[in-house]
């Protein structure tokens, strides 16, 4: 096989990783976005250590990091895989949250709106308790 034939080839399988690994909706749907709009969303966890059901609601000020890990988008209705990582601080403690969620998006007008978040692998992973300020 020509150095041109590995060359196309290997450039069609980047674009095609590239493609595959960012949201094809129109307009995209970015991480920033998403970060945004997750804000105030509630969802279903097992409490840390106890293994009881609880619940992990998303806040502005949280430390977050959010990776788009796959999307599929078909006219108005779009459903986003991220995989996401937080902190969330609360007086002298600190929790940390990593793991997988689904969210479905629908398009209204120019706009992409969060209808719902699903909890595929998200869980609670380190609670810190520190000193009080002072």
């Amino acid at each position: 096989m020509g150095i041109v034939m590995r060359m196309l080839i290997l450039s069609a399988a980047y674009l095609l990783l590239v493609c595959t690994s960012a949201c094809q909706c129109s307009p995209p749907i970015s991480a920033q976005k998403i970060e945004h709009d997750i804000v105030g969303k509630t969802i279903s966890v097992t409490g840390f250590k106890t293994g009881k059901p609880d619940t992990w609601t998303f806040k502005q000020d949280d430390e977050t990091k959010i990776t788009i890990a796959g999307s599929t988008c078909h006219s108005n209705k779009a459903r986003i895989t991220i995989d996401i990582e937080t902190r969330a601080f609360a007086g002298i403690a600190i929790a940390k949250a990593s793991g997988r969620l689904q969210l479905s998006y629908e398009r209204v007008g120019d706009d992409w709106i969060l209808r719902e978040v699903e909890n595929e692998s998200f869980k609670v992973d380190d609670i810190i308790i520190g000193s009080p300020p002072g």
